[in-house]
């Protein structure tokens, strides 16, 4: 029996509360800078009331609530999600057709769209050369990257391996190694981490476009160089000091140097797609490697993220997009002056997922100018979160602050560990009593209501989003639709902002570049005076 991928109810916007997006798991005041804002028709009454509907469902999904961000729910700090839905509907399509129709267009950078159905037969040569060259064979993997190159690769990890994944044996960890990533240029943590692996016994795997971020040329040779020491010192042979390098980067040689060092010394290399910036590349081979080399599912992460592209890809049934459903709400909520946008995962897997977001929100949206060379000093700003924890630390700020934040909380339905908080309950004092028979799973999802519940009763809105379990698909669902959402709200804003390029970050690189190689000759010119 084929049944529709998503299933419609209509719900009158005096049943809100019950506003939600679900998607399958088996398939206006303005800020203060004076920015350029669309300006549709207003909607009549009755357009409102026939045309959007509210309630998106379809059983063992991804759920995605707006009903906290909803005026009937939190007055005029809210928005008419019935009204906004028709008077931007057009404005959304747009949008999302412009996204859609340049996807494979060279220098759009939008080909991060179909990834998860072309990495599908990539994931499997991944998959079979980590049997045959890294599980059994080596004991650590060390990553080397920054930005993109290590922040979707990390929030992978966290997710989807033990928390405790390092200390475990290898019997334990299925004969997968330890993994250890290497973003910041902290030379004590760097020299802590590397000098106390056996690098006989270790990989690096290192992660760089062009072979030229200034933070991962100088890690990687330094741990090059190291593993060439080890060959002089006999404790690695010359055959297989190949073999302790991975490369990801750009297929050219003459864009990227880690490439020329590959072919160079014979690495085994993976590929930095083109027209893909770093922050959209965690479903390329920047994250299925290091995802494949602890054992993680990518095939898995793929399938969840091209089903949720093929939902937010459609341009036909926008009411069914959880993705510009969201990305109307960041809009039009920057209008009303909400310039901060939190995301607050209610599970210590997740909490890397924010990290990932902060670089993915920031980058895109953080603009002076948008494609028509207009200033708009775009301003979405992310703050990182982490539940419960920032209940007890940036909570009263929320509560009591200025009213300029949009909250996404993520919570887990099931979690893969079910924990009672005590199986005796006579040990439980009288005044812990409400804690009887309960878990801390059923505490930590009560305390993510009870927050959204007392910023609701503030005026703050708050998008409610529940993953089914943490397990790979459901991970390639959601980072698939954060990054939609991000695309579509950077061509809402204004007459649309550059979301792909940061000319910002490459600036500050240059002038490092710049300043490095004046400290160089300084430091050369003092030693030929010695």
């Amino acid at each position: 029996m084929l049944i529709s991928p998503v299933q419609m109810h209509y719900i009158p916007p005096a049943s809100v509360e019950s506003t939600a997006v679900q998607i399958d798991n088996s398939i206006a005041s303005q800020p203060e800078n004076k920015q350029t804002v669309l300006t549709p028709k207003k909607a009549t009454i009755s357009q409102i009331n026939n045309s959007y509907i509210l309630s998106f469902i379809v059983k063992n999904g991804l759920k995605v609530n707006l009903n906290g961000t909803d005026s009937s729910k939190i007055g005029e700090d809210g928005v008419n999600l019935n009204e906004a839905f028709v008077t931007y509907n057009n404005q959304l399509k747009t949008s999302l057709n412009r996204l859609i129709k340049d996807k494979n267009v060279d220098n759009q950078w939008l080909k991060w769209i179909d990834l998860p159905d072309k990495q599908m037969q990539k994931a499997q040569e991944i998959q079979n050369f980590v049997e045959q060259n890294v599980r059994n064979k080596f004991e650590d993997v060390v990553v080397l990257g920054i930005g993109g190159s290590s922040l979707g690769p990390k929030a992978l990890v966290n997710a989807l391996v033990d928390s405790q994944w390092n200390l475990m044996n290898k019997e334990q960890r299925n004969g997968y190694p330890r993994i250890h990533f290497i973003e910041n240029i902290d030379p004590e943590r760097f020299s802590e981490v590397m000098d106390k692996l056996n690098l006989k016994d270790t990989l690096i795997l290192t992660i760089s476009k062009s072979g030229k971020t200034p933070e991962t040329s100088a890690t990687f040779l330094n741990a090059q160089e190291r593993l060439q020491d080890a060959v002089a010192k006999g404790e690695i042979s010359q055959e297989d000091f190949k073999k302790h390098i991975v490369a990801v980067t750009d297929k050219n040689p003459e864009k990227s140097i880690l490439k020329q060092e590959a072919i160079k010394h014979g690495y085994q290399t993976y590929e930095v797609p083109d027209d893909v910036g770093g922050r959209y590349s965690v479903l390329s081979d920047v994250g299925l490697v290091p995802a494949a080399m602890v054992g993680i599912n990518i095939t898995e992460l793929l399938k969840g993220a091209s089903n949720m592209t093929k939902v937010c890809s459609d341009t036909k049934n926008l009411k069914e997009n959880p993705a510009a459903n969201q990305a109307l709400v960041q809009y039009m909520m920057y209008q009303k002056g909400k310039e901060y946008s939190v995301l607050m995962p209610y599970s210590d897997k997740l909490a890397l997922v924010s990290d990932w977001y902060a670089q993915l929100w920031a980058e895109s949206l953080g603009k002076k100018d948008n494609k028509d060379g207009q200033a708009v000093h775009s301003n979405y700003s992310p703050i990182k979160a982490l539940g419960a924890i920032d209940q007890h630390s940036q909570l009263q700020l929320w509560r009591e602050g200025k009213n300029d934040k949009v909250f996404t909380f993520i919570t887990v339905k099931n979690f893969n560990k079910n924990v009672p908080i005590t199986n005796n309950q006579a040990n439980i004092p009288d005044a812990l009593s409400y804690m009887k028979h309960n878990s801390i799973n059923d505490l930590i999802n009560e305390e993510a209501k009870a927050t959204t519940q007392v910023l609701q009763q503030d005026k703050r809105p708050v998008i409610n989003v529940e993953m089914p379990k943490i397990n790979a698909y459901n991970l390639g669902q959601l980072m698939q639709m954060f990054m939609f959402q991000t695309a579509i709200v950077g061509e809402l804003q204004g007459l649309g902002l550059n979301t792909f390029l940061q000319p910002a970050v490459e600036e500050g690189k240059k002038i490092t570049k710049e300043s490095m190689a004046e400290l160089s000759k300084q430091k050369e010119s003092q030693a030929t005076q010695k």
